[in-house]
Parts: structure tokens; sequence; C-alpha cells
């Protein structure tokens, strides 16, 4: 018990410190990208404002499992992975690719909800099983009227658009792992 307490007190307190938030890049990728990085560049917030395309990705749902004793088995969230508009405008998607940027079709992207496009969003699953306590991330396909999924096949944009967002995405899961579902 005091080993646990520990351990949050101590995470608690990395996280408040400046020095966890300078380099907040290398932390969640495990130093494979930071500030310092070639080719990453501190961006003001001019230049900011003049960044066009890529992906952005939003929690769209969560659940969690029980047994028949109340005890959790595992905690989902499922993230949204969005194009920006002008991705859409321009019909390409820009996907972080390890350290460049590579295009690919829009029409692609579509691809992956073209069996019902109304209902059908591009996901990146996380789980968090309570009994291995591991996360485990997946791209799927959620369909938001049946609340069921499937699975996309080995597909480039799709394994490009996972690696640049798993670590996240696991990370966030993690983390919000005891939140309250109603």
């Amino acid at each position: 018990m005091f080993k646990k307490l520990f351990s949050v007190a101590t995470l608690g307190a990395l996280l408040a410190s400046s020095a966890f938030g300078d380099d907040f890049l290398a932390k969640v990728s495990n130093g494979t990208l930071s500030d310092n990085s070639a080719g990453v560049k501190v961006l003001n917030l001019n230049e900011m404002k003049d960044v066009k395309g890529g992906l952005s990705i939003r929690q769209a749902y969560h659940s969690a499992y029980v047994n028949s004793y109340g005890q959790r088995l595992n905690y989902t969230e499922y993230w949204q992975v969005l194009p920006d508009a002008y991705e859409e405008k321009i019909g390409a998607i820009k996907v972080l690719d390890t350290d460049k940027y590579s295009t690919t079709d829009y029409q692609s992207f579509k691809w992956f909800t073209s069996l019902d496009p109304k209902n059908e969003i591009v996901t990146i699953m996380g789980t968090y099983d309570f009994k291995t306590q591991l996360v485990y991330a997946q791209f799927i396909i959620y369909n938001t009227k049946t609340k069921t999924h499937r699975t996309v096949g080995n597909h480039p944009l799709a394994n490009k658009i996972f690696n640049a967002t798993k670590q996240m995405v696991a990370y966030y899961v993690y983390n919000n792992r005891y939140i309250p579902i109603r």
C-alpha cells in the first residue's frame, strides 16, 4: 500500500514539475522525438497559425466491463481519428511518420468507412486489462449505430496513423482507467 502511494506521489510530483513539462514530446515518444531532435522546430504563435493539414484525435467513447462481483475487468477508450478541414479540402492526408511527412490520397482514408460512412468512425481503441495490468491498442472502425467494431487489416495508412498515435492513446487510457462509468 505504501509503495503504491509513494509511486503515485512521485508521478504527481513529476507531472507538476516544470522539468517534466519542458520536454513532454520526449516523454510520450520514449525519447524518439524531442524538441531538440533534428527537424523538430518549436513554433511561435504566428507560425502555428500558418500550419495546415494533419490529423487530430479526440476521445469519442469509453466503457468498462465488470464481473458479477463488481470488479472491473477492463477499461476501454475509443479515440476518433479526424482529418482537419484543410486535409478534406485538398483531398490529402499527412501523417507524421517517424521523421518525415508522407501524403496519402484522402480517398484511402475514406475507404476505411466505406461499408457504412454515416455511422462508422475511424478509431484507435485502447484497452486497460486490470488482471494483466497491460494496455492494448488497436486500429478499428467503430460503428456508432450498432456499437460494434471491425479491425482494419494491414493497410499502410492505417499503420502510419496507428504508429503515430498509439503511445498517446495508451498514456491516456492508463491514466483514465479509474474514471467512473455510468
